[in-house]
């Protein structure tokens, strides 16, 4: 470098920040994706787990919550309301797959059985 030239500037990326930042943020997303679920919070019956259960294209999932509450998809519905709603939902789906969603003791206390 010889007096009165001007100097060049050096461009380096520092990787070691950005690996950082990084890493921090995968943490949050893994510890926060289990808590970002939507629907009632539901207790369910230990049972033997089918080996196909197939996508998820035309699935329509029905839960019913620890108070009877009836949910189609996430949303909430009113029993009296409950059949238009699942019809709605269903469509033109020629062959649609209904999951049911349900506490042990909402389904005794819903069907009458133990």
């Amino acid at each position: 470098m010889r007096l009165g030239e001007p100097t060049r500037m050096q461009a380096a990326i520092n990787i070691t920040p950005l690996v950082d930042v990084v890493l921090v943020l995968l943490i949050i997303f893994m510890v926060m994706a289990p808590q970002m679920r939507k629907g009632p919070d539901v207790n369910l019956p230990n049972t033997s787990k089918p080996n196909a259960q197939g996508d998820e294209r035309g699935r329509i999932l029905v839960s019913i919550d620890e108070s009877g509450g009836l949910w189609i998809n996430d949303q909430p519905v009113a029993a009296e309301h409950f059949g238009e709603t699942l019809r709605t939902a269903v469509g033109a789906e020629q062959n649609p797959k209904i999951v049911i969603r349900a506490m042990q003791s909402s389904i005794s206390a819903r069907f009458g059985r133990s």
